[in-house]
């Protein structure tokens, strides 16, 4: 079974607002501006500073980056997802806690949050925050938690490895895309999702929970060959047995991606989050609910 939280702590930025799309799109324009090549989506993931060092290497004098960037946001901001609003209220009528943690700054996010009224869904909003996991940590003493009962949503490597530090459970925001899901993956999360309609598998509403409790599943997940880039030499078989109350029913299915197994997987599993487990020895991934 997935495992359920009693608890959320939320990145701002990629998680509940589009700013990673945002500030792509500006080195890009300055990485043109400057006649240099412009990193790579999945480069601006992996390792953004060493991302950015052609441009400070070439023109070190010049306004950063950053600064681009403040001078974009007063005319162009970045905007939440749409499922926020509602993804928050949810969770709050399921009675759980939730908090944010941010790198940037307090008028940044206060002014963000404002314009959708969601800041008053946060017990605690903490921002100017580098090292998360000290703050995760805190976070889980000062409310009683166990950390495995607490989950961080990040979009970064970086903030599943301030997870995992901390003990928490690691969620990746991701943007439809297995190069990042890769890469969350590789640096430790422990699941991926591209909606947070998706959190609420950890948290089930009083009917899917009696759902789950007159319930069994066994799970005979696919061989996963990973061959070469994108879905190229990966094969996908997925079955699923479930023991309800007065019956057996057995689904199975085949899918042509990952993505599309996983979506195979929620359907047939409700009321569960799908989690990746670590390639074994042979190199074969597996799925669990």
């Amino acid at each position: 079974m997935g495992r359920q939280v009693s608890g959320f702590c939320f990145d701002f930025d990629g998680v509940l607002v589009d700013t990673p799309s945002f500030g792509f799109k500006i080195i890009c324009e300055v990485f043109d501006f400057y006649e240099l090549k412009p990193p790579t989506l999945v480069e601006f993931y992996r390792d953004l500073p060493k991302a950015l060092q052609p441009y400070f290497k070439e023109y070190p004098p010049v306004k950063t980056p950053l600064e681009w960037f403040d001078e974009y946001a007063p005319n162009c901001k970045p905007n939440f997802f749409a499922e926020v609003p509602q993804v928050l209220s949810t969770l709050r009528d399921r009675g759980i806690p939730m908090w944010l943690i941010s790198a940037n700054s307090a008028q940044w996010v206060n002014t963000l949050c404002a314009s959708v009224n969601v800041h008053h869904y946060f017990g605690e909003v903490c921002t100017g925050i580098d090292n998360k996991s000290e703050h995760l940590s805190l976070f889980c003493k000062h409310h009683g938690f166990d950390p495995t009962e607490v989950a961080y949503v990040g979009d970064f490597p970086s903030d599943m490895q301030h997870a995992r530090d901390a003990g928490v459970c690691a969620i990746g925001k991701s943007i439809s895309s297995e190069e990042i899901d890769d890469l969350l993956f590789e640096h430790g999360a422990h699941h991926c999702i591209d909606s947070l309609h998706d959190l609420l598998s950890f948290v089930p509403s009083p009917a899917e929970e009696e759902i789950i409790a007159a319930t069994t599943y066994e799970i005979n997940m696919w061989n996963y060959s990973k061959r070469g880039r994108g879905n190229k030499g990966k094969k996908f078989t997925v079955t699923v047995q479930s023991h309800g109350s007065d019956e057996l029913r057995v689904h199975k299915g085949k899918a042509p991606s990952y993505r599309d197994a996983i979506k195979m997987l929620r359907e047939y599993v409700p009321g569960h989050l799908i989690a990746r487990n670590p390639p074994d020895k042979n190199g074969i991934t597996t799925l669990s609910a």
